[in-house]
């Protein structure tokens, strides 16, 4: 469980999933401090064995990054990362498989790689949501063309 309060979550749930996404780069902020930032799409090459890609789809990773100002400790045991439409992959051959650490320190931040695979015909535009807890924290939508 996060030692967040879940009184961290953003102001209104329904304005939240009303409001449109955020441009890759932009920080959602918190009412408690907590920061989170997704990065523009770049195209990846998944390897052969690569686990969530198929052939003829595009891979896109994005950097997800969590800075914490909330005073405390920081659980991202329970974050999540999702794309709409797209399937995560799974490569450590390539490195492909970087992901948020379990917690980030009082003052401190961090940062995790996250690989979509989506169709190339869809592949022009990518939303992501992300939460740094699925308990405390709303999700937060980016979104914006590919790279």
């Amino acid at each position: 469980m996060s030692a967040v309060p879940s009184s961290a979550r953003s102001s209104s749930a329904s304005s939240q999933a009303s409001a449109a996404a955020l441009p890759f780069g932009r920080a959602h902020a918190y009412p408690d401090g907590v920061t989170v930032t997704v990065s523009p799409p770049t195209p990846v090459e998944p390897g052969e064995w690569a686990a969530g890609h198929a052939p003829g789809h595009v891979a896109l990773q994005v950097t997800v990054t969590v800075a914490n100002r909330s005073g405390g400790l920081l659980d991202l045991s329970m974050a999540h990362v999702a794309a709409d439409g797209a399937e995560a992959v799974y490569d450590s051959a390539n490195g492909l498989t970087a992901d948020l650490p379990a917690s980030v320190p009082a003052h401190g931040s961090a940062s995790g790689r996250y690989t979509f695979s989506l169709p190339a015909r869809s592949a022009r535009r990518l939303t992501v949501s992300a939460q740094p807890d699925l308990i405390a924290y709303d999700e937060a939508t980016w979104g914006g063309p590919a790279a």
